[in-house]
């Protein structure tokens, strides 16, 4: 544990970091190691010219979401002594077990007029502290149907990477956590200290207040207006590539398999379980189109029974068994598919189509190229003559 500075040297900036449990690693590491590379001269790591420390209820380890646990440095005390605390969230089960100190220490803090900091979800203990009511709120997009169900009625945003409002900072969390931490190192110790954690970083000029936040969400997602819907689809969204049942789903949603259905039927035109079967159908449908991985890999990755309970279950929607479709031209067979779907509902052929949800896809998905800015204009004019055939 870094020693404090004598009181006659004492730094510009001094920060208390607040883990909450299963918080993102990345996210406080990104936050701290600027802080760090920027404290001292020659990126010797000693608090010159900030101070930072990890508090929390009792000296037991934190847990991470990846596991990684901290130890903390000291008990919640004096916050006034900080200018700044900082909130580091992760995944919001974990929030069922915030401590009442924590969110003790940060009203104090927040009454003493110290800067809070909520990085990730954060911003949720923020908002449980009291602080957030009638301010707005930056969330990770793809947390913000889980804001709106905890805080109905407070105001988010899920449109820029990080926001301030009248003596809060929300950001949306991941790398976002170093640009704030540049921008707090401007404001107490100045741009070349800043300029110094950031070059420690290998990062550019940071991202400011306005920066929009990276995401992709398919038009048919953004149209949807409830909440509950919203949230919904991104539960099975998260569980694509494992058979989760309805039933099970909803649970998660916490509701009813039949309000479930009444939900999707209501404003999508389809029961909750064909929607859940044709979102997994057409993540398939892109790996079968786009990357070369074998009918029985894809059939296991997204929770068939096997490839003959894959190829039956393709075969049935659009005519083609999946191999037929892959030794098509892609053109020829997204054409065959949108034929074949005219008279599905539009969000059916929304999923066939691969306007799918981002989320659900990891790095070694051929199937991501399909929202890659840079595609070429084939990929471009294959999409143009599809949608030409759903006209």
């Amino acid at each position: 544990m870094p020693v404090r500075p004598p009181a006659s040297e004492a730094p510009l900036l001094s920060v208390a970091f607040v883990l909450l449990p299963e918080f993102t690693l990345s996210a406080f590491a990104g936050f701290v190691d600027t802080l760090r590379l920027s404290a001292d001269d020659n990126f010797a790591s000693g608090q010159k010219y900030s101070r930072w420390t990890v508090l929390h209820h009792d000296l037991n380890p934190v847990r991470s979401s990846c596991g990684a646990m901290i130890v903390p440095w000291g008990l919640f005390d004096d916050p006034s002594q900080y200018d700044c605390i900082v909130v580091v969230g992760g995944l919001v089960k974990g929030h069922e077990k915030i401590h009442s100190k924590a969110l003790d220490f940060i009203a104090r803090a927040h009454e003493r007029g110290v800067l809070c900091i909520g990085v990730c979800t954060g911003s949720f203990a923020l908002a449980y502290a009291g602080l957030m009511e009638r301010r707005t709120t930056c969330v990770h997009w793809f947390h913000k149907p889980d804001f709106q169900k905890a805080f109905p009625g407070y105001r988010c945003v899920t449109d820029v990477v990080f926001l301030e409002d009248d003596g809060c900072i929300t950001a949306a969390g991941g790398g976002v956590a170093s640009d704030v931490a540049a921008v707090i190192i401007e404001r107490f110790c100045g741009r070349a200290r800043a300029r110094i954690g950031l070059s420690g970083m290998l990062m550019d000029s940071p991202k400011g207040i306005c920066s929009p936040q990276p995401h992709f969400e398919a038009e048919w997602f953004n149209r949807i207006s409830r909440p509950e819907l919203r949230r919904s689809i991104l539960i099975m969204d998260r569980n694509v590539r494992r058979y989760t049942s309805v039933r099970d789903l909803a649970r998660l949603a916490d509701m009813s398999k039949s309000q479930m259905d009444r939900l999707f039927k209501a404003e999508l035109g389809v029961a909750a379980g064909s929607f859940n079967r044709h979102l997994r159908l057409g993540h398939a449908n892109m790996e079968v189109l786009f990357t070369k991985r074998t009918i029985t890999d894809i059939a296991m990755e997204y929770s068939f029974s096997d490839a003959s309970h894959f190829t039956k279950t393709y075969n049935d929607l659009i005519g083609l068994t999946p191999t037929a479709a892959r030794a098509m031209e892609e053109t020829d067979a997204l054409e065959h598919i949108a034929t074949s779907l005219a008279n599905k509902a539009p969000v059916i052929q929304a999923l066939m189509a691969g306007q799918l949800m981002f989320s659900s896809f990891e790095s070694d998905t051929g199937a991501i190229g399909r929202f890659d800015p840079m595609k070429t204009s084939s990929d471009q004019k294959a999409e143009d003559r599809f949608e030409a055939a759903l006209r």
